[in-house]
Order: structure tokens, then sequence, then C-alpha cells
């Protein structure tokens, strides 16, 4: 029996894993003064751009690219018109489908377009813009223009050869290949998960997934080979009509089990020993079966029952088989399909270099093309791996690599299933964004509207960021002391914070705490309450095993956590009642001390304060290119395409199944 048989073998569980364009053109003249925004869903916005456009200026450089990346899959596109065809007659079906009209409401120089679908997603992205309530139809406009300008500053980064760049090129690889992983997962692996009735027929003709009620008997040869005789014995005397159960009282090995008489209940046969395969399948009720070596011994087993699974619980566990191995099947597939392979001879050199030098020092050795010769001590590095069109360098694994980049030894490998792991794991993105182009993935209307976006966005930013030069400590302090506004540290409340895993413990300390307070002896004295690392009102949690969890956080006025809910009002001293928390358990929370809102010190707000300037330099740049480009490159609208457009109401879910609020 191997290491998947259930408890009362050998203490580990088989699972059974039973479950997934009409108007007149007119050229665009009124804009707003645009901020521009690097790295938007990290940051938050300048209190000092609230006014008229700027609260919304502030990401709405990027808002058209920021509606379609995440949702671009889930939102058909507008199909292209087709020619009426003279023979057939419209159906009543096709009668009662919309018109289709023409997309495109803008062009952009001669090149470039703006159509319908550009100006949802923005509508989505700048749902929550005041303007769209005040002013539909400036709203409305306003879609439009911050689209034109995504174009014109992509058309400009276009221009200037970015593609050339080998860091532009590498970010938008990693950008494709995310993409290129979800649609091959969609496509191509979801749907193979799912047995046809002819996979439900071959896996009943296998036997594997055939319920079984089985009974054991050890004999345990692994510690002593001479008892393997004693083994063929006992399985003859049961087969001549032995009680089974006796036996195993008498000479099984397997505790769990010999107490009961062997017996160890219903599992799949595929969850038995591999040996005995070829004869279960063969098999009938009462049949001794044995003995077959196992891991732990000679496994005699003698059958009390068969039963084949319904059609719906062998569907499912096939489906939950499937599923735990989809990935690495798949790139077993890819690797092999592209001819994949290490260079064996180059295995003990890059071991040993691993071990006796630090990354740092093996990148700076080598040479161009990523290989370098013996020199002295130091092994030859050459080649790592090959497959269709590519080859793996040392460079190549340390982009992939957990590493320690100082140390000598800072990158650990042992031997070749580790390289190849890690030479894998190197050309594994590659493979995948070139198996989904070969498949045609990149032609669909959708992936290739948002590989084009993604492209256009990371040229965008890498432009932006050329031209705009890191600001100095002397700027950054500039801008914190002309707006103290955007710095302001909120009231905060020091708390402690005891987390229970049982609702029943959280109460019974609320209550010894409520008037005395939190002692700190309680955590120095007792070995099984534990310190939580790093935790943040979101991230509190009771843990697995400890009877308890102590922190102490410092919780800001306006978040909307039950942490800092339940402190609201609170003085210094004051003990919480249970707080249930949002991932399980309650939380017991003493107030430690209270600090009124007050302005932050420089040193507090650095890091805030330089990305603050930063984006303030990227977006005057932005705003003055976007002056320069409008000036120079045509742009013709068709007002009455824009009007004609449904843009979606504030409370409409959306394509990825949430709401524009």
């Amino acid at each position: 029996m191997n290491r998947r048989v259930p408890t009362g073998v050998f203490g580990e569980r088989g699972q059974a894993r039973i479950a997934h364009r009409n108007s007149t053109q007119g050229m665009i003249q009124t804009r707003t003064s645009l901020s521009y925004r690097s790295n938007p869903a990290l940051q938050r916005a300048p209190k000092s751009l609230a006014s008229g456009w700027g609260s919304l200026g502030v990401t709405a450089l990027i808002a058209a690219w920021l509606g379609l990346a995440g949702s671009a899959g889930a939102t058909t596109a507008p199909p292209a018109k087709a020619a009426p065809s003279a023979k057939a007659a419209p159906s009543a079906k096709s009668t009662a489908s919309p018109p289709k009209a023409s997309s495109r409401v803008a062009t952009v120089g001669t090149s470039r377009a703006v159509d319908q679908l550009d100006i949802q997603r923005a509508a989505q992205s700048l749902a929550a813009d005041p303007l769209r309530t005040k002013n539909p139809a400036q709203w409305r406009r306003s879609l439009l223009d911050r689209c034109v300008d995504r174009e014109l500053l992509a058309m400009e980064a276009e221009r200037q050869g970015l593609d050339r760049d080998s860091v532009v090129a590498k970010l938008l690889a990693d950008r494709e290949y995310s993409a290129f992983h979800r649609e091959i997962y969609k496509r191509v692996l979801m749907p193979q998960l799912t047995p046809t009735q002819q996979d439900l027929t071959k896996a009943r003709e296998d036997g594997h997934y055939r319920a079984v009620d089985l009974s054991v008997i050890l004999i345990r040869t692994d510690l002593n080979p001479n008892d393997r005789p004693l083994a063929q014995r006992i399985a003859k005397a049961a087969r001549d009509g032995a009680r089974f159960d006796s036996l195993a009282k008498l000479y099984s090995a397997h505790p769990p089990t010999k107490a009961k008489g062997g017996y160890v209940g219903w599992l799949l046969t595929r969850d038995v020993n591999p040996a005995w395969f070829a004869d279960a399948r063969k098999a009938s009720v009462g049949d001794v079966l044995g003995p077959y070596q196992g891991p732990f011994g000679d496994e005699i087993y003698k059958i009390g029952g068969f039963q084949e699974l319904s059609d719906d619980s062998l569907s499912s566990l096939i489906h939950v088989d499937r599923s735990r191995t989809i990935a690495s099947d798949y790139e077993k597939t890819l690797l092999a399909k592209y001819h994949f392979a290490i260079d064996s001879s180059q295995v003990h050199p890059l071991v040993f270099a691993v071990a006796s030098e630090s990354p740092d020092s093996i990148l700076q050795s080598l040479g161009p093309r990523g290989t370098r010769e013996k020199v002295g001590v130091r092994p030859a590095i050459g080649i790592l791996a090959r497959c269709d069109g590519r080859i793996v360098t040392f460079r190549d694994i340390m982009e992939v690599a957990s590493v320690d980049w100082k140390q000598i030894g800072g990158l650990h490998l042992d031997d070749a299933d580790e390289v190849y792991a890690l030479c894998a794991r190197a050309v594994v993105p590659d493979l995948t964004s070139r198996d989904a182009r070969e498949r045609g993935i990149d032609k669909d209307p959708l992936v290739a509207r948002e590989l084009r976006l993604l492209g256009e966005e990371v040229r965008t930013f890498a432009m932006v960021r050329r031209h705009v030069p890191n600001p100095n400590d002397a700027a950054v302090r500039a801008y914190f002391e002309a707006h103290p506004r955007q710095f302001l540290r909120p009231r905060t409340w020091r708390v402690k914070v005891v987390a229970f895993a049982q609702p029943e413990s959280a109460a019974q300390n609320y209550q010894a705490w409520r008037s005395s307070g939190i002692p700190d002896s309680t955590f120095a004295a007792r070995n099984d309450i534990h310190e939580m690392k790093g935790a943040g009102p979101w991230t509190v949690s009771a843990g697995q095993y400890a009877t308890a969890r102590f922190t102490t956080l410092e919780l800001a006025e306006g978040s909307d956590d039950p942490l800092t809910r339940a402190v609201a009002g609170l003085e210094p001293g004051a003990v919480t009642p249970p707080i249930v928390l949002p991932y399980g358990g309650q939380v017991v929370m003493q107030v430690i001390a209270v600090e009124s809102a007050r302005p932050e010190t420089y040193e507090e707000a650095r890091v805030l304060a330089h990305r603050l300037r930063r984006e303030y330099d990227e977006s005057r740049w932005a705003d003055a290119e976007l002056t320069r480009l409008r000036a120079a490159v045509p742009v013709r609208i068709l007002p009455g395409r824009l009007e004609a457009i449904k843009l979606a109401s504030r409370s409409t879910p959306t394509g990825t199944g949430g709401a524009v609020r």
C-alpha cells in the first residue's frame, strides 16, 4: 500500500476528493488641464488638485487604460457591420436585434481612431466624476478628450522608438504574458477539466475510481525481510478459509486496524498499493489478495465489497484530480512542444559556481553572451538550456530566482532537477506567449485590443519617465511645504489587540480585562499566546494553532475596517467588547493612547511627498506635451455618434461582475 492509503493503514488518509461614426465632422478644441500619474493603483490623489478637473485629472490620462485590462475579455466588442444578403430574408430573431452601427467616434491623425468601446471603458473608469450628474453632456465630451489624449501620447511614444528599449520590451513582454496566460487558462485548460462521457467510460474500465470496502494485514518485512514467508503463509491461510479478522489481530503490525480485525473501510482502488491494480480489476467480493510489497512491508487485502460511483461523483473526482495538476501538466506539454532541454554538462559547474561565489560575482564575470571561460578555480559557465528559438544563460535564471545577491552561496542549487526547474521557469512565460499566438488567441478582437493598449500604456509611461527627472530632496521638501493639507496625520488610536479563535475565550477574557485592562504579563507568562508580526487592521487573525495572538496597532480615523470603527470615540484605557473579525475569530482591544490629528513631519511624509512631487512634475510635462500634440495632430470627431453611445448607469453591472459606482 502506498502513501495515499487511509488512516488506519499507515497514518495517512487516502482522500476521496469529491466535489466550479453619420454626423458632421469637427475639430476638438476645448481641453482641461490634464494631470499625469505614473502608478495610480498604488498612490493617493493630491488634495491640492481637487478643484475642477484636478481630482479626476490625476487618473484621467490612464483611465482609458485602467478600464480595459481587467474587463476587456468580459465584454463583447461591437461587431463589424456585415454586408446585407440579397438572398436571405431577415428572420424574426434578426429583426429584433439592434442595428449594428459603426463604432468610430473620432480620428486622431491619419492612423488612429477612438471608437465606441473606448468611450464606454472610459465611462466605467471615470464613473465617480461629479460632472457626470452636474453636466452629462460635458462629462461625455470629457471622456472623448481623455481617449484622444491617450492616443496622442501613445503616438508620440511610438514615434520616439521606445520599443527598441530593452527594459520597455521586457516589461511589455511580462504584461503580454499575463494576458496570454489568462486566455490560455480560460480557453484551453479549463475546458479540459470537465470529463466527457468517453472519459467516464474509460475511467470505469480502468477501475481506479471504483470504491472498495477493504481490510488489511501488514507484515513489517521492511524491518525484517525474513518474515516474507510468514506473509505468504498468512495469505494462504486466509484464502483457505481462516478468519481474516482473527489473523489480523494475531499478526498485523498496524495498530489502528489491528484492533478492528484489519478493517480499513471504504476507499478508492487508486488509493491503495499500485501493485494490486491488475488483480483488483478481476477480483470478487470476499477475495484475499496479496501479499504485495509496500513502503512499510508486505500487505494482504481482503475485499468486503465493491461499489461503482455515480456519473456525478466520478465526474467530480476526475475534475478535482485534473485541477490539481492543470498548471504543471500544461507546463510539461509546453516544454516538450518547444523541445526544451538543459545541457547536462553545465549542471556540475553551475552547482559548484553558485556554491562558491556570490550571484553578483558570477554576473560580473560573464561575457556579452552570458557565458564565461574557466578562470583559475572558477568553472566555465556556458549556455545552460535550449529550446526552439531560445537559449537560457545565468543572467536569465537570475531574473526568476530568489537569491541573496551579496552572499557566497546566495543561490542554492543541488542537482540537475533543480537546474531544470529554474531554467524552465525562465522560459515558460515566453513559450506561453508564443503558444498563445500560434493558437491565434492574439487575433481575437478583444485580446488584440488589450495587447495594443497594454503596449501603448507601457511605452507612454516609459516616455514620461524618460523626460521627467527624478526630483531631488530640495524639490520634494518644497512640494511638502507648499501643500501642507496633503500631509495631515489623522486622529490615531494606539491599541493593544488580542485575537481569539474561540468566541467563548474572547468573551471570558473581556470580562476579566474590562475593568483592569489587558496586562502585559499575560503574554509573557504563556507560550501558547503568540505575537503577530506585520499585522494590520484587515489582517489580524487568531491563527490556527495558538490559543490567542497579540499585537499593537495604530488605527487612523477614517478607515472602514472593523477595528477602527470599534475604537472611534474611546479614550485611553478603554477595553472593547469582542469584535468579530472578517476572516474568522474575535478580538478584544485596549486603547493605549489617542493622538489628535496633526500635520505630518517631513520625515514621516518623505515617501509620499516624493511620489506626489514626481506625479506633479510628470503631469506638467504631459500637459505641455499634449498642448503641442493637439496643435500638431489633426483630430476630428463625429458629435452625433458620440451622443448616440449608450453608457451604463452608475448602478449597472459591468462586464467584470461588479457595479459601476
